[in-house]
């Protein structure tokens, strides 16, 4: 069977967390699985079902994200995901 279960949703492999290489507050979560699949993200700034995802971070810290996808049994979330920035960008604060 397809069925997608928590194991499978994993960093790497159904999805990636990349810092931007100019500016490490800009974080990347970006869906590796097929097109197919209508996903779903729970991160620092609120949720998103977009495959790719943009976040702009401006304190240091160690965050969340937990990815997941619609299956015909309702939504199965992944473990959460961390990652961390490491200094403040003034950039970003309003």
């Amino acid at each position: 069977s397809n069925a997608v279960t928590v194991d499978d949703l994993v960093e790497g492999i159904a999805f990636s967390i990349t810092h931007d290489s100019e500016n490490p507050n800009i974080v990347y979560l970006k869906s590796l699985m097929p097109s197919s699949y209508q996903v779903c993200w729970q991160h620092p700034q609120g949720r998103s079902q977009e495959r790719e995802v943009t976040l702009q971070m401006p304190f240091e810290g160690k965050y969340e994200v937990t990815f997941g996808v619609q299956t015909r049994g309702g939504i199965v979330y992944g473990n959460p995901a961390t990652f961390t920035i490491d200094s403040f960008c003034a950039d970003f604060v309003n």
